[in-house]
């Protein structure tokens, strides 16, 4: 086996880890993106053939095992709110404290989040509870102020 396959299994491992700390440690879980979980489950169906029909060598099939592993690890991934942070992308977790103001949005069916940092909205998630749940959830996580209900 290759160094970069070894290194390859270990990033996956890592990834998946990943996924399944933020799942466990989520308090309010957003709506998820659809589309992008079609997009991604969609390459992860193609790259398990390609690489079935493709792969020769074992190098060939972790790799191309790798991106069909990242591409579920994308598709599980949930965003949502923590104790102590806002979880959006797998690269984009902010703190509380980072955020100057959480504007929450009663909707139809749920509330909208926008998270702010100055005056540049920096999240936008859509929760399926009320907006008081969410805003009582939050005043015990940040400075009560900075939570505002529209």
């Amino acid at each position: 086996m290759h160094w970069m396959t070894i290194l390859l299994v270990g990033v996956l491992v890592v990834a998946t880890g990943a996924v399944v700390l933020v799942r466990r440690s989520l308090q309010f879980v957003a709506r998820p993106k659809r589309a992008w979980q079609i997009g991604y489950l969609t390459l992860a169906g193609l790259m398990t053939v390609l690489t079935a029909v493709t792969s020769k060598t074992l190098d060939a099939a972790v790799s191309g095992g790798f991106i069909v592993g990242m591409c579920l690890v994308f598709a599980a991934w949930r965003r949502g709110l923590t104790r102590q942070e806002l979880i959006n992308g797998f690269g984009s977790m902010r703190p509380y404290s980072q955020l100057t103001q959480i504007q929450l949005t009663a909707l139809p069916q749920g509330t909208q989040l926008q998270a702010r940092v100055g005056q540049v909205v920096v999240v936008t998630l859509v929760f399926a509870q009320a907006p008081a749940t969410l805003a009582q959830f939050l005043k015990r996580q940040m400075p009560p102020e900075r939570v505002v209900m529209l």
